[in-house]
């Protein structure tokens, strides 16, 4: 999904969390959803998931949608 949709999802209270994830050396962020099941991600025009190459540029990406804060889950050092 796009960020401007996701940002509408926001507006209309729909989200419910932001969890930012490592994918190898970059980040990825899913958005979880108040009343379905499913998580949403942020993809590109071209329709792939978008990583991020640092936590700082997913934070300002999970502010941009609306969220002060996300859950960030990095196993890589376990």
């Amino acid at each position: 999904m796009q960020l401007k949709d996701i940002r509408l999802l926001f507006e209309h209270g729909a989200l419910k969390e932001a969890i930012i994830s490592p994918v190898f050396d970059d980040w990825s962020i899913e958005f979880t959803r108040k009343e379905l099941a499913e998580n949403i991600t942020i993809e590109t025009q071209k329709g792939q998931q978008r990583v991020f190459k640092t936590l700082n540029a997913a934070y300002a990406a999970i502010r941009e949608v609306g969220f002060r804060n996300a859950r960030i889950i990095d196993e890589r050092s376990s």
